[in-house]
């Protein structure tokens, strides 16, 4: 009797254990998949801010070496407050002003090239007028960079690309040409504003009207450098 006993407790404990088993298991392999989960996304989390840190870094660093390649201006780094998106490719506002010496008509810098000049200014923060707004006062004079030989034009608008107009024929220009400020008005000369994307003929080809991509980052500007004076 004690035999059969035995075994029904046996058969017992190996269900109920076998199924308690299954369960404790599933639940241990469900708790780490969460737990591998939320590691995962705290992890991606975690990278996604360390790579913007790093592109931060990196933007930092480019502009301190610009600031150094034009050693007898002076700069003053400033960070985008505020950029409307009914204004986007017009104006941008940042954290300096009156206060840090900062003039109407100073020329604006990212890493990459020039982007824009003040266009008014109050005590803590002033207005940036991008290049990429179609103002009449956009037309300043920039150089075309081709195999050492520099072309004088002026820029002349925007419309998704920048427009250099007052170019002979007789110059050669081709796509990928950097164009930059020729220094003959009131910047610095050398600044980066682009590069050649086409060229076009006009009915005569007589002249030439010069399409130029924008400098890389024209849509995310976060960190610059105003230049406010020679040294």
């Amino acid at each position: 009797m004690k035999r059969y006993v035995y075994i029904v407790i046996l058969i017992i404990v190996l269900f109920i254990g076998r199924n308690y088993l299954r369960n404790f298991v599933y639940d241990i392999i469900g708790l780490l998949t969460n737990k591998n989960i939320t590691i995962i996304y705290a992890d991606s989390a975690t990278q996604e801010r360390i790579n913007a840190l790093n592109n931060d870094i990196q933007e930092l660093n480019n502009l301190l070496k610009l600031n150094n390649n034009l050693s007898t201006y002076d700069f003053v780094n400033a960070t985008t407050i505020t950029r409307n998106t009914e204004s986007w490719y017009n104006f941008f506002v940042v954290d300096k002003g009156f206060d840090d010496a900062i003039e109407k008509g100073m020329a604006v810098v990212t890493d990459k090239g020039l982007v824009g000049i003040v266009d008014d200014v109050k005590e803590k923060y002033s207005r940036v007028r991008l290049l990429t707004s179609n103002d009449v006062g956009n037309k300043i004079s920039v150089s075309i960079n081709h195999d050492g030989n520099y072309i004088y034009c002026f820029l002349d608008s925007f419309n998704g690309r920048y427009v250099l107009k007052g170019i002979s024929d007789i110059m050669e220009i081709t796509k990928g040409d950097v164009v930059t400020t020729s220094g003959l008005g009131q910047f610095p000369s050398g600044l980066v504003i682009g590069y050649v994307d086409e060229i076009e003929y006009d009915n005569y080809e007589l002249d030439k009207t010069v399409y130029v991509n924008p400098i890389a980052g024209i849509n995310n500007i976060t960190y610059v450098s105003i230049i406010r004076k020679d040294l």
